[in-house]
C-alpha cells in the first residue's frame, strides 16, 4: 500500500521546477568575448564617435572645430592609454607562499 507522504503537491512541484530552472540557467556559461576584440570596437566606437563631434563642431564654426578636435585628442589619448583598476592589480608581482 503506498502512502501520500512522499508525493509532492502541485505547488511544491512547480517550485521544484522553477527552482531547477533557475539553478541551470545561472549553470550556463556566458560565451566571453576575446579582450582583444572588445579593446578594438571600443576603439573604433570612440573614434567614430570623437569623429562625429569634431564634424559637427566644424559644421558649426571652424573655431570650434578646432576646438573640438582638440578635445577629442586628448580624451582618446586619456581613454586609450588608462589602464583600469583590474589591471594594475594583475602587474603586481605574486607573493610565493610556502607550505609548512
Amino acid at each position: 500500500m503506498t502512502t501520500m507522504e512522499d508525493v509532492p503537491s502541485i505547488r511544491e512541484y512547480f517550485g521544484f521546477k522553477l527552482a531547477s530552472a533557475v539553478a541551470k540557467r545561472k549553470k550556463v556559461k556566458q560565451s566571453t568575448v576575446p579582450a582583444l576584440y572588445e579593446s578594438i570596437v571600443r576603439l573604433m566606437l570612440h573614434l567614430a564617435g570623437f569623429g562625429c563631434l569634431t564634424y559637427a563642431g566644424f559644421q558649426w564654426t571652424i573655431m570650434a572645430g578646432f576646438i573640438v578636435a582638440g578635445i577629442s585628442c586628448f580624451l582618446l589619448s586619456t581613454l586609450t592609454t588608462r589602464k583600469s583598476q583590474d589591471d594594475n592589480d594583475s602587474n603586481q608581482p605574486q607573493q610565493p607562499q610556502f607550505r609548512r
